[in-house]
Parts: structure tokens; sequence; C-alpha cells
């Protein structure tokens, strides 16, 4: 078994391939998850939803461990034009696709525990929605960190796209994550 820091090494080391595409087996990453390896390193914050864990960031790729609340979800928003990879390993979701503006729902479908989804397409918009009554995490690989991106306001009467800044929650300290 691994220890804590060679266990996220390995995470931060298959998910590089994939973003080079140099091996791009998603299965790799997604057979080394697992609920009892990410425990020490997943936070819940009470006054959130989700809580956003860098494992690892560097000017290619972002590697996030985002934790769940039991039945939270996002806000409809984009991904300000990155590929992003969502490994859902320890619950099921059901993850809504929408229209470049966020208004029209194109597609509603329910990605199983074990499932990985993946958003290419130019801009498009999504939400995600954990079906668990319990606290639940994924993992989210994005090709290039996202320090913003458009989320639908469903204040006002257009449902317009208004940008809005992203941070971690938390950082980890390993030597490989930088800033």
């Amino acid at each position: 078994m691994y220890n804590q820091e060679e266990y996220v090494t390995r995470l931060i080391d298959e998910a590089r391939k994939i973003v080079k595409q140099e091996e791009a087996d998603l299965n790799s990453l997604n057979k080394l998850l697992s609920r009892e390896s990410l425990l020490d390193i997943a936070q819940w914050h009470d006054d959130k939803p989700y809580t956003r864990v860098c494992l690892y960031e560097d000017a290619e790729f972002e590697l996030i461990l985002i934790c769940w609340k039991a039945l939270s979800k996002t806000a409809v928003h984009n991904h300000n034009e990155q590929n992003c990879w969502v490994f859902f390993f320890d619950s099921d979701f059901q993850e809504v696709i929408y229209c470049q503006e966020g208004k029209k729902t194109l597609d509603i479908k329910k990605v199983n525990k074990g499932g990985i989804s993946y958003m290419k397409d130019k801009n498009k918009c999504h939400s995600l929605h954990n079906l668990s009554d319990a606290p639940v995490m994924t993992l989210h690989l994005y090709n290039a960190p996202i320090k913003s991106c458009e989320i639908v306001n469903h204040n006002d009467n257009n449902n317009s796209l208004d940008w809005a800044d992203l941070k971690y929650d938390v950082k980890l300290d390993y030597e490989m994550c930088t800033s």
C-alpha cells in the first residue's frame, strides 16, 4: 500500500498522461480512486454545498478533489473553454448538459458510481447533482487551471451568464503542488 504522498503522486502521474494524451486510458486513473484512500485528504465545509481540494496544479492541468454534501449540486456553469474529465468514483450523480448560454437543456443523464464524464465542446454549460444522501467525492481533471468561468445568473430575468472567480477551498502542501 502507498502512503498518502505516493498515492497522490500516482494520481497526478495518471492525470498527466491523460492531459498529454500519452496514454489516454481513463480507466487507469479511475481504478486508482477509492474513498478510503482519499478520506484523509477530503474535507467538507459546513457553509458550502461542496469543497474544492486542489491535489495538483501547474500550467498544463489541475487535479481537484470535490467533496460534496448530501444531495448538493452545482450552479449551471461552463469551463472557460477547458477540457474537463470528472471521475464519479464514490456515488451516482446526475449531469445536465445545457447549450452554450446555459438556458436550454440538451441532455440529462445519470452517471453511475464508477462512471466518467468528459466536457470537450467549445463552451457548453453543465451542472452536477450528487444523488446520494451522504457526503461523497468526485475527482476533476482540467487540461489547464480554470481561474474563472461563467455561471448562469438565475436572479435576473434573462438567466444571463456572469463571470465568477474560482478558488480552492484547500490546497495540498505537497512539494509537487505549485502556486
